[in-house]
């Protein structure tokens, strides 16, 4: 049986820290909603001066609309900067933590930190629609499932406050 303890309250959601682990060396974290149920969850792993996001999983698609995803790595964020760590990606990334680095990326939150191509981890997005992966980046290289970068990190840790979308601005 897990035992967890809250480490931060998010809109509504906290997320807990969980132990025992299912893989030695990663730190769990679930999102848990007001009934206590997890609706989404990290893993991290201490890598020499990286705290790496093994995984981030949010159970539906309701949820991925309340951006408990982004909650996530901005507390993965918040961490790394507590711990004087840089946040990296992990090598095999699925289509959404593809679009979500490079989003980063393009703001300049992060970069690509390893060169040479990660690996497509094909799972999160099998039973899309043809039209929903079409807004998604698509896997490329030499064998059809690669990503251009290794490995994103976020730039600097502690300056970032929010990993959010820039908000548009409203028509008058």
């Amino acid at each position: 049986m897990r035992r967890c303890v809250a480490k931060k309250q998010i809109p509504g959601h906290v997320i807990a820290h969980c132990t025992p682990s299912d893989e030695p060396g990663v730190d769990l974290y679930f999102a848990l909603d007001e009934k206590n149920q997890p609706k989404a969850f990290l893993g991290l792993r201490k890598r020499g001066s990286d705290l790496v996001v093994e995984s981030i999983t949010v159970k539906d698609s309701k949820n991925m609309r309340q951006r408990l995803g982004t909650r996530l790595y901005e507390f993965a964020t918040e961490l790394a900067c507590k711990e004087n760590k840089r946040l990296v990606s992990d090598v095999e990334r699925s289509q959404y933590a593809e679009a979500f680095w490079r989003k980063q990326t393009s703001k300049g939150r992060s970069m690509c930190v390893e060169k040479g191509r990660g690996q497509f981890f094909m799972s999160p997005t099998a039973q899309l629609s043809p039209a929903e992966m079409r807004k998604l980046p698509q896997p490329g290289g030499p064998t059809g499932e690669e990503w251009p970068c290794k490995r994103y990190g976020v730039t600097q840790p502690c300056s970032v406050t929010s990993l959010e979308g820039v908000k548009r601005r409203r028509k008058r």
